[in-house]
């Protein structure tokens, strides 16, 4: 997906690259943003920069993600330029001449999120038949296929893809149900290809200091189920809350003085401190996994719950899952996770998922 101020969407491209690269590959990310006129990202620019008139916030937002965009421009070095159309796109896949193109991950499948550019998920621009194709740890984000006019499209697209894996199992039954391609895997999110200590480069800072001892609130949409569970979270624990709100409406952040986005090192060092984990976010839920925290995961319907029943059903932590409307289960706060038996199941998923990948880019496979 374009590559925003996503905390997720950053690791996960960043652990895959590495892996790769790990792996002996040569490794380019190709730079996709969504749909612009040159005129319209001048005039952006402009907005982004003067000082003076910051129209629909465009400035402000500029200035509060400036934090993660030195992020990025430090460790995703292996960025083309931003590519605004399907005409440039195509002509950088002929300058670079690659071997492999793969796409994922994340929700990059669902069409509304890709918005006019969704085809280009599908991997439409990749014109020579030399280059393989594969989609690794692709997300559908729903359970059902909301897009049934595009059926007939992706199901061409697909056949020219020579390896499939996606994110949930309810994927991969979608690619047989829908698209007639049988041969789907389901696969780990890359954040979880690399081991633990890779993070570790990140947050050296905070591994000096020690563990902290409060409870890493990392919520996407405010809602009032979420403050039921975080007071109750508080009440049970005893311990103070690091609270961060990204889904409030931009004018929230203004009242906030010297307001900024956490850091993505941050951020990452948010779950290596806490003691405790509450999160609506399918990435601050893998992260709690990773850094074996305990958490509560609260389920995001209008995001995607297919991403966190896949996982935690899995992994056997469907009682870390709760839902909007139904009862708080307080016992849930001073239940330790048996993470040895979580990375029993993990660890040969892990495993899996890396053989996939890997053979799935040699063309001998």
């Amino acid at each position: 997906m374009p590559l925003q101020s996503n905390y997720g969407g950053i690791f996960q491209i960043l652990a895959l690259k590495d892996f790769l690269m790990n792996n002996g590959h040569e490794v380019m990310i190709i730079n996709r943003r969504y749909e612009e006129s040159f005129f319209k990202r001048i005039l952006k620019g402009f907005f982004e920069n003067n000082g003076l008139i910051d129209y629909k916030n465009i400035g402000f937002q500029k200035r509060i993600t400036r934090p993660i965009e030195r992020f990025i421009e430090q460790h995703l070095t292996a960025l083309t330029k931003p590519i605004y159309s399907d005409t440039r796109l195509r002509n950088e896949m002929k300058a670079h001449n690659f071997d492999v193109v793969i796409v994922g991950s994340d929700q990059i499948w669902r069409p509304i999120y890709m918005k006019t550019i969704w085809r280009n998920a599908f991997l439409d621009f990749v014109d020579d038949k030399t280059t393989r194709k594969i989609a690794y740890a692709a997300s559908f984000g729903k359970e059902q296929w909301e897009y049934p006019e595009k059926t007939e499209e992706i199901t061409a697209f697909f056949k020219e893809f020579n390896a499939i894996s996606v994110r949930e199992d309810s994927g991969v039954a979608m690619c047989a149900a829908n698209f007639d391609f049988d041969n789907a895997k389901h696969v780990v999110d890359p954040t979880l290809l690399i081991a633990r200590t890779y993070y570790d480069q990140f947050i050296q800072k905070e591994i000096l200091k020690g563990e902290g001892n409060g409870i890493f609130a990392y919520v996407l949409d405010d809602s009032a189920f979420y403050k039921d569970v975080l007071v109750n979270a508080q009440k049970q624990l005893e311990i103070p809350i690091n609270l961060v709100n990204v889904g409030q409406p931009i004018e929230a952040y203004k009242k906030i003085d010297g307001y900024a986005r956490s850091a993505p090192e941050d951020w990452l060092a948010s779950f290596y401190r806490a003691k405790f984990v509450v999160t609506d976010s399918y990435h601050g839920t893998l992260f709690s996994i990773i850094f074996r925290k305990p958490f509560i995961a609260i389920a995001n319907k209008k995001r995607g719950e297919a991403r966190f029943t896949s996982l935690l059903g899995k992994l056997g932590l469907t009682d870390r899952l709760m839902y909007s409307g139904k009862p708080i289960d307080i016992s849930l706060f001073k239940k330790e996770i048996n993470y040895t038996a979580v990375y029993e199941i993990l660890d040969p998923w892990i495993d899996f998922s890396s053989v996939f990948l890997l053979n799935s880019i040699d063309e001998t496979n």
